[in-house]
């Protein structure tokens, strides 16, 4: 399973019942659906948007439900990150829309 190292100190309540971070949910999420032994989510410290590439994107990464983890991980690590809109998000995401 990939591991990140990304905490969520200030919005405490997104955390679910095992003490596990948005961005660490995503994290698992992820993992079903990829061999890579890294951390998919790692720091997101770019001005611009995260969108996924059409390499990047599978399954379990083009849902709501992942873009939704990935924006509050996003926010967790600062207010003045862009997010990318789920058009952005799931642009490269034609196979499984």
């Amino acid at each position: 399973m990939n591991a990140t190292s990304i905490s969520c100190s200030t919005y405490t309540w997104s955390s679910n019942s095992l003490g596990q971070s948005p961005c660490e949910i995503a994290e698992n999420l992820n993992s079903v659906c990829t061999t890579s032994n890294g951390s998919y989510f790692s720091e997101l410290t770019s001005a611009s948007g995260y969108t996924l590439s059409a390499e990047d994107q599978n399954p379990c990464l083009c849902t709501t439900v992942v873009y939704n983890l990935v924006s509050l991980c996003r926010l967790c690590q600062s207010k003045d990150l862009l997010y990318p809109t789920w058009d952005q998000w799931s642009e490269n995401c034609t196979s499984y829309k």
